[in-house]
């Protein structure tokens, strides 16, 4: 249950992100997750993170840090993208919960997820008549369709990561997704014609190179 409701906020505050703001710097600033759970696991279980994986961190958070631009904060800045990048960030501390709490869970990966997403259902449907949302009648059916596919696509995405992780371990599992924010970016490139400055690029190299960084020190 308590999965679940790390899960549904994750999933509710990156939704509001890439609402807001390109979806290569949304992904990219929710990956500082890693470094939450290192911090979680020293602070919950004593396991002290090493030298080199505080360097990663800081880089991570610098890389984060640079995917937003500086218009954002001067007086007259984008009051969106600070919106967009501190529910990012608040994506990736919830995510990170859910990933401590798998670490604890004693379950079968299918009930597992289903136990997950049945509470993500119940919490959506107490939550949305209190959302403040319009939607064009004449998109109604465009609105199904979309929500079918991504309710399929994540469905899917969380139930092979939870049958992936028992199979190779967490450090493995961590090593193939620590390319999200990179193959994201591409991406969203590729298919929806968005781009990022030379700053923001190098922060999202930075985020990718320093997770991979991490996810082999754990495997090692």
């Amino acid at each position: 249950i308590s999965s679940g409701l790390f899960l549904f906020c994750s999933q509710l505050c990156m939704y509001v992100a890439l609402g807001t703001i390109p979806t290569g710097i949304a992904t990219t600033i929710f990956f500082i997750y890693p470094t939450i759970t290192i911090l979680l696991m020293w602070a919950l279980f004593g396991d002290r993170p090493s030298l080199p994986l505080v360097f990663a961190m800081l880089t991570i958070y610098i890389g984060g840090f640079m995917t937003i631009p500086a218009a954002a904060f001067t007086p007259k800045g984008e009051g969106n993208f600070v919106l967009g990048a501190a529910t990012a960030a608040m994506s990736g501390i919830a995510f990170a919960g859910y990933i401590i709490m798998i670490k604890n869970a004693k379950m079968h990966p299918a009930p597992f997820t289903i136990v997950n997403f049945s509470i993500i259902l119940l919490l959506g449907g107490a939550i949305l008549p209190f959302m403040d949302h319009q939607v064009d009648p004449l998109r109604n059916m465009d609105l199904l369709y979309g929500t079918l596919i991504l309710a399929t696509t994540t469905l899917v995405g969380y139930l092979l990561q939870n049958f992936g992780v028992p199979l190779v371990g967490p450090s493995l599992a961590s090593v193939i997704g620590a390319s999200g924010p990179a193959v994201t970016a591409i991406m969203a490139l590729v298919l929806i014609d968005e781009t990022l400055n030379l700053q923001q690029a190098l922060g999202v190299f930075l985020v990718t190179l320093w997770v991979l960084g991490i996810s082999v020190k754990k495997k090692k």
